[in-house]
């Protein structure tokens, strides 16, 4: 939620992309998380 509200409240188009490419990659990263958490029987 950070990185949406950053991308929000940013002025240049440039600070816009790249919370948003933040936001991207924090995503890709939670979800290879919860499929090793989900593998190894491990509750969310």
């Amino acid at each position: 939620m950070v990185f949406v509200t950053f991308s929000k409240l940013a002025k240049t188009k440039e600070l816009k992309q790249h919370f948003s490419k933040g936001r991207d990659e924090i995503e890709k990263v939670l979800d290879s998380l919860q499929e090793v958490l989900k593998k190894e029987n491990i509750p969310i």
